[in-house]
């Protein structure tokens, strides 16, 4: 596991995930990326953008991997990998992605979302979006889906339908 957040935030944060027993490599940044949830009487998620950490450099990223074959890039706000995917994809590492963070803009405020992700997930062997993350309209999603899809590597797609269920698929 490599993750990053601000040295004050180190000691609260670092042995919960140490005490699963994997290696743990921790990254400095001048922020941890916060968000305030709450949830609405009907049951959608609220969410409120508190602080963003430092983006993962190419360098930074390609380091803190190093001979991994599958890397699961877990980005909260869309900077937080953005400039790195390419160069996480070098080598022949299959990256699995979790598009709701490339998904949401690193403003602070109302989580703010949109598809404008560029080109990194070329570069992506597995990608899955959390339904919770969907913009407001089924027409929305599936233009969203179909953008994201369209720009994804061509080993497997994956759609998280919702927490018990997902929809795979793949075009090799």
């Amino acid at each position: 596991v490599v993750a990053t957040c601000a040295k004050a935030d180190r000691e609260a944060l670092g042995p919960p995930l140490e005490a699963f027993g994997v290696p743990v490599a921790w990254r400095p940044s001048s922020a941890t990326t916060c968000f305030r949830i709450r949830y609405a009487t009907t049951g959608r998620r609220l969410m409120r953008l508190q602080a963003v950490a430092d983006p993962w450099t190419a360098d930074d990223a390609v380091e803190a991997v190093g001979s991994a074959e599958w890397v699961h890039v877990g980005a909260l706000v869309r900077t937080d990998f953005e400039q790195a995917l390419p160069a996480l994809a070098g080598g022949g590492r299959k990256l699995l992605v979790d598009a709701q963070g490339l998904l949401r803009l690193p403003s602070l405020g109302t989580l703010r979302k949109d598809a404008a992700v560029g080109d990194g997930l070329r570069h992506v062997t597995v990608l899955k979006l959390a339904e919770e993350e969907e913009l407001d309209t089924p027409e929305d999603r599936v233009k969203r889906h179909h953008d994201l899809l369209s720009r994804a590597g061509d080993i497997f797609k994956a759609v998280e339908a919702n927490p018990r269920k997902a929809v795979i698929g793949g075009s090799g």
